[in-house]
């Protein structure tokens, strides 16, 4: 079994972050391959907390993009194109 308790503590001391990043771009309401402002705004987050970006534009969709961090053999990726949620839930 993983213990998962750092990763836990990574993402509960990040919290707002990532809520915040959510709301914003649930505010934003752009359509599917068209999340200009909600890609960037969420890399933009992301390099601010300490990821790195590249490969902007994989397979030619402008809205795509991967993070990374961490270390050589032990690093963490997100994979950014919104349209692969199609249907997002947000919190009431």
């Amino acid at each position: 079994m993983t213990d998962y308790s750092k990763l836990e503590k990574i993402v509960e001391s990040n919290s707002d972050v990532i809520v915040d990043m959510a709301d914003k771009i649930w505010e934003f309401a752009e359509l599917g391959f068209q999340e200009l402002k909600s890609s960037a705004y969420e890399s933009a987050v992301l390099e601010k907390n300490g990821f790195e970006i590249s490969d902007r534009g994989i397979g030619g969709l402008d809205t795509s993009w991967i993070a990374t961090w961490g270390l050589v053999h032990r690093y963490w990726e997100y994979w950014s194109s919104l349209m692969r949620c199609p249907t997002l839930v947000t919190r009431q």
